[in-house]
């Protein structure tokens, strides 16, 4: 279904996904990425071949998201091609009215390694739709997919929570840092019921992270029209300088830990994750903790259902409703080339406020558990001392032996040097003396190093397991 080329790798260009654009404005993009990867030295199939192969995929039943990860690599393996690119364009508002900045077009394009299955390079790039100037960004954009330069990064900060926000027309997860920035400019829009939408234009710089605060306003039309968001109590006690206590005065409250959302990242991985919390968030000894396993063993199918990719406030407040859960961790584990990046939050439904997120970025695997299990720690407060064993006591010991030597044998050394520095004092005392100083000099050291041992005993007995 496609040429082969012994020099080039096989690649299959899937149509952008078009979201606000005009018929002749997306095959205008599609046309330029296709024309431009064949540039850049890839085997790419022609356009038609590659339109035939997803009407025919499609009666063999494989129906996907053409502009989704999972189906590029479905797509990827029936082509038998090594890459597959795929991508989403949508139309861009206008930021600050019209002249002050032309419209442009969000272009977010992912290259997948069919073999691997996951994405090994993204791009988040504004086009212009004037048409040299798209070829010009489209060009900029391909360039950068293909090689190794440096992206710039954004952390948002949104107020309110669980309100849907975009980078360049792209779906961006507020609690998850969006690594995929070309430098220049770029626009981030957000929106929630009953509040005013927001948009903002910001620029990023390759390599940098840029933390941006989106702050909704309250919509005046929507307040009049509907009750109160929130009903009118009397007002909470004042929050704790350190979030640590609050949590710490919840004995034995509930705790919900859902499964995380995975993006692209090993299934056995994202398990690992949820196990590594529940498993810390109980060595606290403050709270019930319920995973996903029990929580669809306490609450009907309709629960059940919604538990798996639940992140909305009404979402995780009916959840840990259904369970008597005051708060609720959830979060993402996402993977891009050989850095996995973890996100937690932990939601309490009570306050309706998230009390703290946790960020892990790891490239060895293996370091997963631990670091999660630190995060936890993080969030809720590290775990209660436990009684000193058997490990702990024999380091106190053997600490205690060694300084007593060290203090004996050093006292008797102190008293031989200074009998032979006597030079009036008894000539056979002092020659006693003499001949005993080396040995009691290195009983008092060998009393010390003894004492060193007893506290690395010690310190190998109280010390948790995973730091």
């Amino acid at each position: 279904m496609m040429s082969t080329s012994s020099s080039a790798s096989s690649l299959a260009l899937l149509p952008l996904g078009a979201e606000g654009l005009q018929l002749n404005e997306a095959n205008r993009l599609n046309e330029l990425l296709q024309a431009r990867s064949t540039l850049r030295g890839y085997d790419v199939q022609d356009q038609e071949l590659t339109t035939q192969l997803i009407e025919a995929s499609q009666a063999l039943g494989v129906r996907c998201d053409v502009n989704a990860v999972g189906c590029g690599v479905e797509l990827g393996k029936l082509a038998g091609v090594q890459f597959v690119l795929v991508g989403q364009a949508a139309k861009l508002p206008v930021v600050g009215g019209e002249g002050r900045d032309a419209p442009t077009i969000g272009l977010d394009l992912r290259l997948i390694d069919v073999k691997q299955g996951f994405v090994i390079r993204r791009i988040l790039r504004r086009v212009a739709t004037e048409p040299e100037q798209q070829k010009a960004d489209v060009d900029v954009a391909a360039d950068a997919l293909m090689d190794t330069s440096e992206l710039g990064r954004l952390q948002l900060d949104v107020l309110p929570l669980h309100s849907a926000c975009k980078v360049d027309g792209a779906a961006a997860d507020a609690t998850a840092i969006v690594d995929a920035l070309l430098p220049g400019q770029h626009i981030i829009t957000a929106t929630h019921p009953g509040f005013m939408p927001w948009t903002r234009s910001f620029a990023v710089a390759g390599g940098e992270a840029a933390l941006v605060e989106v702050r909704l306003a309250l919509d005046p039309a929507a307040q009049h029209a509907t009750p109160p968001l929130v009903p009118v109590v009397a007002p909470p006690p004042p929050p704790p300088s350190n979030p640590a206590p609050l949590l710490a005065k919840a004995v034995q409250e509930r705790v919900l830990v859902l499964d995380f959302r995975n993006d692209s990242a090993r299934a056995d991985l994202v398990g690992i994750v949820r196990d590594s919390l529940v498993v810390q968030i109980s060595r606290t000894r403050k709270f019930e903790v319920l995973s996903s396993d029990d929580l669809r063993r306490l609450t009907d199918l309709e629960a059940q259902k919604q538990a798996v990719g639940c992140t909305d406030s009404s979402c995780l407040t009916e959840l840990a409703g259904a369970v008597g859960a005051r708060l609720v961790v959830f979060g993402n584990v996402g993977q891009l080339a050989d850095i996995t990046q973890i996100n937690i939050s932990l939601l309490d439904v009570g306050l309706a406020q998230v009390h703290g997120r946790e960020t892990i970025e790891v490239t060895n695997l293996g370091e997963v558990p631990k670091r999660v299990r630190r995060a936890a720690a993080r969030l809720f407060g590290e775990a209660p001392a436990p009684p000193w064993g058997l490990v702990a006591w024999t380091g106190v010991a053997t600490a205690g032996v060694g300084v007593a030597g060290a203090a004996a044998f050093g006292s008797w050394a102190w008293w031989a040097d200074a009998t032979v520095a006597n030079k009036e004092g008894d000539l056979p005392q002092r020659l006693v003396a003499q001949d005993q100083l080396p040995t009691l000099i290195g009983l008092a050291l060998g009393g010390a190093g003894v004492a060193l041992v007893g506290v690395g005993v010690f310190a190998a007995g109280v010390l948790p397991e995973d730091l």
